[in-house]
C-alpha cells in the first residue's frame, strides 16, 4: 500500500524536532490490533527511502503551452530541482539584517557578492550616462525607426528588481564554474574530469563544461577579483548576443531562465506566464544596457586613434557623427535587423510575447473593452 505524503508534512519532519510522549498504555507489538503508530522516526526514514533521485516531468499531454515553451520539462528530465534552485540562491539575512549574520549558499563569500553588486550598480549609472537618442534606439529593431520609442530607463526603486535578477544570472554561472572547475584554476586546465558531474546537477556542469571560453574567462575573473565591472558587462551582453544552440540543454540562459522559473523546488512547480513575464523584461534590460554600455566605451577608444582622427578630417564629419554611425551599425550587427534569428535576446522576447498572450488570456479584465454603443 502506497502512502501519499503532502508537502507540507515534509516540511513538518524536517522542523519538528521533538516527539510528543504518547498518553497511551504501551502495547506489546505481538498484541497490537492496530497499525504501528507513525512516529517522526519513522517518515523520516520513509522519506529518506523514497526520495526522488531527480526531476521527473509530466506526460507531453499534460504540458501546457508555457511549460512547452519554457522546456522545463525537458531540461530539468532526472535534475534535482533544489539543487539548481540553490545556484542562483542569494544570501539570506537573519538577526534583523544584520552583516555579520549574512549567509551565503554555496562557496561564493561576500566578496564575490559585492563585485557583482558593484558592477551592477556601476551598469545603471552608465546607462543613465546614455544621451536619451541612443537609448531609443535600444527599443526599436531599426535604428532609422528609434526616434518613435520610448528611450529604455528605470526608476531608482525599480533598479533594486532589475539588480536582484543580475545578481542571480551571474552567480548562477559562477557557482557553476566553481562546480566544474574549482574556486580558481584556469577553465582550460587539462586536468579537469569532465566525468566528474554532481548527481542532478549533470545537465547544467555538462553546458557549463562545453561553453564559449570567453564567457568562462570573465567568470573566472570575477573570482579572481579584478576587472569585475568589465566581467559582469561581458556576461550580461554575452547572455543576449550569443546564439541559443539546437539543443537547449546546452545553453546557460536557457537553463538560468528555466531554473529562475521554479516556483517550488519542493513541490517541483514552475511560475506561470503571469508571473514570470517581469523577470524576462529584466533580463532582455540588462543584457541591452551591457551590451551598450560597453560597446559606448570602445566606440570612445576608438576616436582617439589616430588613423580615425585622420579619417574624419578627410571625410569632414564630427567624432559624434562617428560614434552615432559606428553605434548603429554594431546594433543593427548585434542585437537589430541583421542579427541572427536565434540570439539569445529574441529567445526572450518571443518567450517574452507568449507569456503575455497567455496572461491576457487568463485574465478577464485584459479583455475588457468599451464598446461602439459605449456598452
Amino acid at each position: 500500500m502506497g502512502i501519499d505524503i503532502r508537502s507540507n508534512m515534509k516540511r513538518h519532519v524536517a522542523l519538528c524536532k521533538t516527539e510528543r510522549d504518547d498518553p497511551r498504555p504501551a502495547i506489546a507489538p505481538e498484541t497490537r490490533n492496530t497499525p504501528p503508530m507513525m512516529t517522526i522516526e519513522w517518515l523520516s526514514g520513509h522519506l529518506k527511502a523514497n526520495e526522488p533521485h531527480g526531476y521527473v516531468g509530466p506526460e507531453s499531454n499534460q504540458v501546457g503551452t508555457w511549460l512547452d515553451r519554457l522546456s522545463a520539462p525537458e531540461i530539468m528530465e532526472g535534475q534535482d530541482l533544489q539543487k539548481m534552485f540553490t545556484l542562483i540562491g542569494l544570501p539570506r539575512y537573519s538577526n534583523e539584517g544584520k552583516e555579520t549574520e549574512v549567509r551565503y549558499p554555496l562557496p561564493v563569500g561576500q566578496d564575490v557578492f559585492d563585485s557583482i553588486g558593484a558592477g551592477l550598480e556601476q551598469l545603471h549609472k552608465d546607462m543613465k550616462k546614455l544621451p536619451v537618442p541612443w537609448r531609443q534606439l535600444l527599443n526599436s529593431e531599426q535604428p532609422e525607426l528609434s526616434w518613435t520609442r520610448r528611450p529604455s530607463n528605470l526608476k531608482p526603486q525599480t533598479e533594486v528588481h532589475y539588480s536582484r535578477v543580475g545578481r542571480q544570472m551571474v552567480l548562477f554561472l559562477v557557482r557553476l564554474y566553481v562546480k566544474c572547475y574549482g574556486p580558481s584554476p584556469d577553465c582550460d586546465a587539462l586536468d579537469v574530469s569532465r566525468q566528474d558531474v554532481e548527481d542532478g546537477l549533470e545537465t547544467a556542469m555538462n553546458a557549463m563544461f562545453n561553453a564559449d571560453s570567453t564567457l568562462k574567462a570573465h567568470v573566472h575573473n570575477i573570482l579572481a577579483g579584478g576587472g569585475y565591472e568589465w566581467a559582469v558587462y561581458s556576461i550580461l551582453s554575452l547572455m543576449v548576443t550569443s546564439s541559443v544552440p539546437e539543443d537547449l540543454s546546452q545553453s546557460l540562459l536557457v537553463l538560468f531562465v528555466t531554473t529562475l522559473a521554479i516556483k517550488d523546488p519542493v513541490n517541483r512547480t514552475f511560475a506561470t506566464a503571469k508571473a514570470f513575464t517581469p523577470e524576462l523584461s529584466r533580463i532582455i534590460y540588462l543584457g541591452k544596457a551591457a551590451w551598450a554600455v560597453g560597446e559606448m566605451d570602445r566606440i570612445r577608444e576608438e576616436c582617439s586613434l589616430d588613423s580615425i582622427i585622420h579619417m574624419l578630417i578627410q571625410s569632414g564629419k564630427t567624432v559624434d557623427d562617428y560614434k552615432a554611425q559606428r553605434f548603429a551599425e554594431e546594433y543593427r550587427r548585434a542585437l537589430g535587423s541583421d542579427a541572427l534569428f536565434n540570439i539569445g535576446l529574441r529567445w526572450l522576447l518571443s518567450l517574452r510575447l507568449l507569456g503575455q498572450k497567455i496572461a491576457a488570456d487568463a485574465d478577464g479584465n485584459a479583455r475588457l473593452a468599451w464598446a461602439r454603443d459605449g456598452q
